[in-house]
This record gives structure tokens, C-alpha cells and sequence, in this order.
């Protein structure tokens, strides 16, 4: 931990220490060790200078996977701008749905995990109507339909819901890049290869958010 920077931590089973970033000035690292038998989901921390605030942000991962398993260190960097004297975990989501600090934190992910469930559920079939393809106009046909998908519900949602959805689309179609564009001279599986292994990836992403 750097000298002269406290740091805090709303829940009692997550460490905090700091730690400079070698050759960026004014670049902290903050480490968590979470000491809890839970998964780690989500945190939202503050850094001050005085009683200044110098940055505040939300960590999670994109998949809603753990991004500190029990037992394990999650790590990230802050540049602020300016030093700072204090940090602190403001507010921690477990695996089990359970918050600690600062609520805000457990409704926005939850209006978000909203339409990603609503979108995933979309997904799954959408992969499942493919599973039987294996022409060579399948991968094309497949990406006209992500791309079609739409961003709305069938009751009126909030805006972080339809950015939920926005994210589900998104992460398929990267992945859907990833796979046609398979760097030269590594083996490539085929498409319905792909879709049986997407749909298992996907079908886990859901599951995640419906167990919490």
C-alpha cells in the first residue's frame, strides 16, 4: 500500500490495498482480495484528494462472470489526474444478489441484467434455429439476424435495460467476428461447431443472471 493513501472498504470480506503503476505518474493500481466465500460480481469505489472527489467508477465483467472468485485478488488502474489520499470500495455485489453499501449499484445492474435476459433468451433460440445450418451462406444469414435483433421488450423498459440488450447484441457479433476472422494458419472450427459451442456459452451467461 503506498504511503499516505487510506483506503476502505464498505464490506469487511474485501482487502484493499494500492499500489503505484511503475513509469505513469499520478497511476494507482487498486488491488481487492476478496476474503468472502462469495463470488464477487461488482464494486463501485471513489478516490479523493482532501475532501475532493478525484474519480469515482463501477467495475464489473462483461458477462456478468465473477470478477473476483472467493479467495481471489481482482485488479484494476485509476489515473485521476491528480494524487490521491483515499479510496474506497463504495459498494460490493455478491454472487448471491446480495449488496452491501450503496444500493444504487445492485438497481442499476439489475434493470441492466433485465435486458440482457430478455435479449439472451433471443439469442438462445436464435442459435438453436441455427444448429442444424452448415452451408455456406449460414454464417452470413446468421449475422443478418443478430444485427436484426431488436432492442426493445415487450413492456416498456428503462434505459439501461435497452442498454443490456444493446450489449447481448454486441458481444455476439464480436464473438461472430472472432470466429470469421480466425487469424491464417490457425485451425478453424466449423459454423456448426461454433453455434453448439456459443449456445452452451450463452445458455451459462443466462443462467448467471438468473441466479442471482
Amino acid at each position: 500500500m503506498l504511503v499516505g493513501i487510506a483506503v476502505s472498504s464498505v464490506s469487511k470480506a474485501i482487502v484493499v490495498r494500492i499500489e503505484p503503476v511503475t513509469g505513469r505518474a499520478g497511476a494507482y493500481r487498486v488491488v481487492l482480495v476478496n476474503r468472502s466465500t462469495r463470488s464477487l460480481i461488482a464494486i463501485q469505489y471513489e478516490a479523493f484528494h482532501g475532501a475532493s472527489r478525484a474519480t469515482k467508477g463501477r467495475r464489473k465483467a462483461e458477462r456478468n462472470e465473477p470478477i473476483a472468485p472467493a479467495g481471489r485478488e481482482y485488479r484494476f488502474e485509476i489515473q485521476p489526474g491528480a494524487s490521491v489520499d483515499r479510496v474506497a470500495i463504495t459498494a460490493a455485489l455478491w454472487d448471491d444478489g446480495t449488496i452491501e453499501g450503496d444500493g444504487a449499484l445492485a438497481a442499476d445492474e439489475r434493470m441492466f441484467d433485465i435486458g440482457k435476459s430478455v435479449q439472451l433468451r433471443r439469442v438462445v433460440k436464435l442459435l438453436h434455429s441455427f444448429s442444424e445450418r452448415q452451408d455456406n451462406e449460414a454464417s452470413r444469414a446468421f449475422r443478418d439476424q443478430v444485427a436484426a435483433l431488436p432492442l426493445t421488450a415487450d413492456v416498456p423498459v428503462l434505459e439501461a435495460a435497452v442498454t443490456g440488450m444493446q450489449q447481448v447484441r454486441d458481444a455476439l457479433l464480436k464473438d461472430l467476428d472472432q470466429f470469421e476472422q480466425a487469424p491464417a494458419g490457425r485451425p478453424r472450427v466449423g459454423f456448426a461447431t461454433w453455434i453448439a459451442d456459443t449456445t452452451a456459452a450463452y445458455e451459462d451467461w443466462l443462467a448467471r443472471i438468473a441466479a442471482r
